[in-house]
C-alpha cells in the first residue's frame, strides 16, 4: 500500500471505510501474515496487515462467507467479505517482524449500517443467484471482482466435477468465456461460449429461449473486440431479438443487449443510431439502479466515445469522468475497467490538448497492469496505452520514444491479429517518418496502414481509413502530384461525409485539402 493510503487511514482513525470489491481473508493470522512477508516495503509500496473484527451476534446481511469448502486450499481458512461491508477503523500503528516493518491495521464491524453501494450488492446477487452450483457463484463473483486467475482456476475444477450431462455445464463455459475474453484470450472465449450453446441446445429451443441470449450477446462483445463488426451485430441482434420475445421494453435484462447495440453501431460509424440506443439502455437502468453501478459506467464511457468521435470534446470528457468516479468507488483498483477508464481519461484530456494530464492517466493504466497483471506484454489495454503515449510523443516531436511505443503497440495487435489497430499503428509510423522527411519510408507505411483497413471492408472504420488517405495526400501534393493527390482527398472526404457533422474538424480539414488542390492545378 502506497504511503498516502496509511497516512489517510491514520489521519480518519475513529471514521468508516467501505469495501469497494468481496474481500478474501483468513481466520488464521499467521497464514494472513504469510501473505505480506515477500511483499514488504516492494517498490515504495509497504506491507499492511489488517485485522478485522466482527461481532457475529449482530443481524447482518449476508457480509461474510467461509468458503474453505470450495476452496482447493482449505487450510488457508478462507472467509469472503462482502462488497459494500462497513468498518469502521480502530488504530494504524507500524509493528516490527524480526528486520521487517510493516503496519498494522485494525478495523471491526461493530453494527449494521446502511450501506451506500446496497443496489449494487443486490444487483450482483440477483447475477449469481441463478447459478446453482457454490463453485458457479465463487467464480462469478471473482470475475466481478477482476480476479480472473482464480475465477478460471475455479470454473475449471466445476468443469472436471460435473458428469458430462449435467446441464449446469452451459453455466460454467458461459463464465469461462467471460473470464477468457478478459483475459483478451478471444478464441478461448469464443470456444467457451459455444459450447454453453451446443449443451443447451441439448434441451432447449435456441431460438425459442431466453437462456440463449445471454451467450448470444457475449459472443457479440468477443467479436467486436476481434473487429469483426459484422459478425458482432449478427450476434447482438439475435439476442435483442430473443430479449424483445421473452421481456418486456423495460425490464432491466433489456439494458445489456440495447447497449451492445448501441456499441455494434458506434463500430460501424453510425453514430446517431449508437446514441438513440444508448439514451433507451439508459432510461431502462436509471429506473433500476439509484447508486453508482459498473454497468453504468460502462454505458457513460461508450456515450463519451461517441463524443470523442464526433468532436464534441467536452462532453466525451465529462462521460469519461462520470465513469471512472463510479468504477473507482466500485470496483478493486486493480480491476481491468479501471485500466481502461484511466486509457479512456488519458484519450480525453489528448484530445483537449492537456498532454501532461493524458500521460498521467497513460501511465497509471500501465502501472496497474505491471502490478497486478502478469500478461501486460500481450494485453490489448497496453497496447492502446503505447499507442496513445507514443502519438502525444510524436506531437511533441519526441520521435524515438514515440517510434519505441508504437513497435511495442504494434507487437501486441500481431498477436490478436486486430486489423484496424494495426492500421492505426502504421498509419502513425507513417505521420512519424513524414514529420522526419523520409518520406518514402512514411509511404510504405501509409500503404500498409491502408491495406490493413480494407482487410475489413465492407465493415471499415471509414474515419481512420480516411485519416490515413489524407495522409497519403498530403505526401502527394507535397511532390507535386496534384492530379493524384486531389482524388486521394476527395476520397477521404466523401468517406467522412455524412458519418461526421458538417462542422467536425477532419471533414473541414479534408475540404480544405480538396480546395487548395484545386487552387494549385488551376494556377
Amino acid at each position: 500500500m502506497a504511503m498516502e493510503e496509511i497516512e489517510y487511514l491514520t489521519a480518519n482513525v475513529g471514521g468508516l471505510i467501505t469495501l469497494n470489491a468481496f474481500t478474501s481473508t483468513s481466520i488464521d493470522p499467521e497464514i494472513a501474515l504469510s501473505f505480506i512477508l515477500d511483499s514488504m516495503n516492494y517498490d515504495g509500496n509497504h506491507a499492511v496487515f489488517f485485522e478485522i473484527r466482527i461481532n457475529t451476534e449482530l443481524s447482518l446481511t449476508n457480509p461474510y462467507a467461509k468458503i474453505s469448502s470450495v476452496s482447493t486450499m482449505p487450510n488457508e481458512c478462507e472467509v469472503l467479505l462482502s462488497i459494500g461491508m462497513i468498518l469502521r477503523i480502530d488504530t494504524v500503528e507500524k509493528q516490527q517482524l524480526n528486520d521487517k516493518v510493516y503496519w498494522l491495521v485494525k478495523l471491526n464491524v461493530e453494527k449494521e449500517e446502511t450501506l451506500p453501494i446496497q443496489e449494487l450488492f443486490q444487483s450482483l446477487k440477483n447475477d449469481i443467484d441463478k447459478q446453482e452450483s457454490d463453485l458457479v457463484i465463487f467464480s462469478t463473483i471473482l470475475w466481478h471482482m477482476g480476479d480472473y486467475d482464480r475465477a478460471e482456476k475455479y470454473s475449471k475444477i466445476l468443469l472436471n466435477e460435473l458428469e458430462a450431462n449435467n446441464s449446469n455445464r452451459a453455466n460454467v463455459y458461459n463464465i469461462l468465456g467471460l473470464i477468457y475474453a478478459s483475459k483478451s484470450l478471444y478464441d478461448e472465449a469464443i470456444d467457451a461460449y459455444n459450447q454453453s450453446i451446443e449443451i443447451r441446445r441439448q434441451s432447449q429451443d435456441e431460438n425459442d429461449h431466453i437462456d440463449f441470449a445471454p451467450v448470444y450477446s457475449n459472443l457479440g462483445c468477443v467479436y467486436s473486440e476481434k473487429q469483426n463488426y459484422k459478425e458482432a451485430f449478427h450476434f447482438h441482434q439475435k439476442a435483442l431479438d430473443l430479449a424483445q420475445k421473452h421481456l418486456s421494453t423495460n425490464d432491466i435484462g433489456m439494458f445489456t443487449y440495447m447497449m451492445n447495440i448501441g456499441l455494434v453501431y458506434d463500430n460501424l460509424n453510425d453514430y446517431v443510431q449508437s446514441l438513440t440506443f444508448y439514451k433507451k439502455a439508459f432510461e431502462i437502468i436509471i429506473t433500476y439502479m439509484k447508486c453508482d453501478h459498473p454497468e453504468i459506467a460502462i454505458l457513460f464511457s461508450n456515450i463519451a466515445s461517441v463524443y470523442g468521435k464526433l468532436g464534441n470534446y467536452e462532453q466525451s470528457l465529462e462521460y469519461q469522468k462520470k465513469a471512472h468516479t463510479i468504477w473507482t468507488r466500485t470496483l478493486p483498483p486493480f480491476h481491468t475497467n479501471i485500466v481502461q477508464s484511466h486509457c479512456n481519461l488519458g484519450t480525453a484530456y489528448a484530445s483537449h490538448a492537456n498532454d501532461d494530464e493524458a500521460l498521467k492517466h497513460f501511465h497509471l493504466a500501465l502501472e496497474i497492469l505491471e502490478t497486478h497483471h502478469s500478461d501486460i506484454y500481450r494485453n490489448v489495454l497496453a497496447a492502446s496505452c503505447h499507442n496513445n503515449i507514443g502519438t502525444i510523443y510524436l506531437t511533441r516531436q519526441l520521435f524515438e520514444p514515440a517510434l519505441i511505443h508504437f513497435e511495442k503497440a504494434l507487437d501486441i495487435y500481431k498477436q490478436y491479429k486486430k486489423s484496424e489497430s494495426i492500421a492505426t499503428i502504421y498509419n502513425n509510423i507513417g505521420t512519424l517518418y513524414s514529420n522526419l522527411g523520409n518520406y518514402s519510408k512514411a509511404m510504405e507505411y501509409y500503404s500498409k496502414s491502408i491495406e490493413y483497413y480494407m482487410l475489413q471492408m465492407p465493415v471499415v472504420d471509414k474515419c481512420s481509413l480516411a485519416q490515413a488517405l489524407d495522409n497519403v495526400g498530403l505526401i502527394q501534393f507535397h511532390f507535386g502530384m496534384y492530379t493524384e493527390a486531389l482524388e486521394t482527398f476527395r476520397s477521404a472526404f466523401d468517406l467522412v461525409l455524412g458519418i461526421l457533422p458538417s462542422d467536425h474538424p477532419s471533414v473541414i480539414m479534408y475540404g480544405d485539402h480538396v480546395e487548395m488542390t484545386n487552387d494549385q492545378i488551376s494556377q
